[in-house]
């Protein structure tokens, strides 16, 4: 699905350059779920932020379903099939479910300047199922979701972007998302990872 060949990343400090990533190379398959483990600095949210186009590498490639990935934002690599749910989450907390899963793209559900409400609850309703979210509504404000619910949103969010690109599997990364949650929670989410798996996407989970 995706691979990286020899990426590296230096960052200009006062005293010359820190090597945030020295030639990383990894390959990714669909379907596969891969962890990324290592103590705090060690270049695990830098790497994926190349991925997803939040950071150019100093050095090195990238393919994605073996044609070149250069991702300038993380809008180009959602065209491409990749999404990142964030460790600082991005929902927009003063807007309902179903408003930040389509926030910009309205347009789907807009004719002659009005949006239909009721399609957009309906399409997002499908959106959260296709991650087991059944039991919220999706005209509820975000602000009114505890951070385990807020994350799944944002992982079903992720899922329905990356499928908009026609891409038949999709790469999901996830940075630290268990930081926060209690047991039953993390069980979940790594109940959805599996099945988001198992429909042949990739998971890079730090």
């Amino acid at each position: 699905m995706i691979e990286l060949k020899h990426i590296s990343k230096t960052f200009p400090t006062a005293d010359g350059v820190f090597q945030a990533l020295d030639d990383i190379n990894l390959t990714i398959r669909d379907g596969d779920i891969f962890g990324i483990v290592g103590m705090s600095g060690a270049g695990k949210s830098t790497l994926l932020k190349i991925i997803i186009g939040a950071q150019p590498q100093t050095s090195g490639t990238m393919s994605f379903q073996g044609a070149p990935y250069e991702p300038k934002t993380p809008m180009d690599a959602n065209k491409a099939g990749v999404g990142m749910v964030f460790q600082e989450q991005s929902l927009i907390v003063t807007l309902n479910v179903a408003q930040n899963i389509f926030f910009g793209h309205e347009k789907d559900f807009r004719k002659a300047g009005v949006i239909n409400w009721a399609k957009m609850n309906r399409a997002a309703a499908e959106v959260l199922a296709a991650v087991d979210i059944t039991n919220i509504s999706p005209t509820k404000k975000v602000s009114d979701l505890n951070f385990a619910t807020r994350q799944m949103v944002e992982i079903a969010k992720v899922m329905n972007v990356t499928k908009q690109s026609g891409s038949e599997h999709c790469l999901i990364l996830l940075d630290e998302p268990t930081s926060v949650l209690n047991e039953a929670e993390v069980e979940n989410l790594y109940k959805q990872m599996r099945k988001i798996a198992a429909q042949g996407h990739a998971v890079i989970f730090v």
